[in-house]
């Protein structure tokens, strides 16, 4: 998984950490290189070493999207990007419920999500509608 080497009087660490090399200078004992070489092995099985992925669920992804909004933008342009985020955790909530993750979000479930928000029949201000009567479709409601 790594190893050390000695250049001149000084011993360094050479590790690769997903697919990524990292070097470090250890000291002058070859005994703490083993041990720091032991050490960072272990720190990558536990996904310590700095190059852990850090993933957010998709529900506070959103809560700190609404909260960049609400800082930056327009109440109304906030309360229009509310409504389409409740859209997509409603898709979620109801028929990917295995997606938790952003990371989780791939092209597959966009799509899918995009073929699921055509297929309901919206207001014109937005909201679903329970009954076929008197609405149309999410494309005219967008004009």
């Amino acid at each position: 998984m790594g190893s050390i080497y000695k250049r001149e009087r000084v011993w360094y660490l050479d590790i690769r950490v997903n697919g990524r090399r990292v070097r470090k200078r250890v000291g002058t004992s070859k005994e703490v290189a083993e041990l720091a070489l032991k050490d960072a092995e272990v720190s990558v099985a536990r996904d310590e070493f700095g190059f852990a992925r850090n993933d957010i669920s998709v529900e506070k992804f959103v809560e700190r999207y609404l909260e960049y909004s609400r800082a930056n933008h327009q109440p109304k342009t906030t309360d229009r990007y509310r409504a389409v985020t409740d859209h997509l955790l409603a898709f979620l909530r109801t028929s990917r419920k295995d997606v938790v993750f952003v990371s989780q979000l791939s092209a597959e479930v966009k799509e899918q999500y995009k073929a699921y928000r055509k297929d309901i029949w919206v207001n014109p201000n937005g909201d679903a509608v329970e009954s076929e009567l008197y609405c149309s479709p999410l494309v005219d409601a967008v004009v």
